[in-house]
């Protein structure tokens, strides 16, 4: 029966190794992209970083794609949480858009993080208020928000 390693990844979300226990000689206390911190535990619980799935048997695993929440406690992981400040901070830089819109536009970014029932409701919202900024604005925030 398989298992999941432990993740390790840096605090803005570049994955360092997928294989923390397996492989230790893939561990780095800094990342090699950015030069921020690692880490292989949640923040939020204290949990393990869900890493990747290692089967007993010979398989051909699936490439590693870190997490954007914990499973554990539910909160988001600390790249999550960075991604979604940026863009709010963003929103409050954006010409064309008056109080009421940023507003909205930063709760759309809220439910734009999680698939729910709102998720869809934002998206709409998103593009429609995102048709008042100029193509250049709009542009740099389509660079922030998919990972969303």
């Amino acid at each position: 029966m398989g298992y999941y390693d432990t993740a390790q990844v840096c605090k803005n979300g570049h994955v360092i190794t997928g294989y923390y226990d397996k492989y230790p000689d893939s561990r780095k206390a800094f990342c090699d992209n950015c030069g921020a911190p690692t880490v292989t535990h949640c923040d939020g619980c204290g949990k393990a970083i869900k890493g990747q799935y290692d089967a007993d048997r010979a398989s051909f695993p699936t490439p590693y794609s870190r997490p954007s929440f914990c499973p554990y406690c539910g909160k988001p992981y600390r790249w999550t949480a960075l991604k979604l400040q940026a863009a709010k901070e963003l929103v409050e830089t954006l010409d064309g858009l008056d109080a009421d819109d940023r507003r909205l536009l930063g709760q759309s970014l809220d439910d734009l993080m999680t698939s729910s029932p709102k998720t869809e409701v934002a998206s709409l919202r998103f593009k429609q208020i995102m048709k008042k900024v100029g193509r250049e604005s709009y542009d740099v925030v389509k660079k922030v928000v998919p990972d969303l």
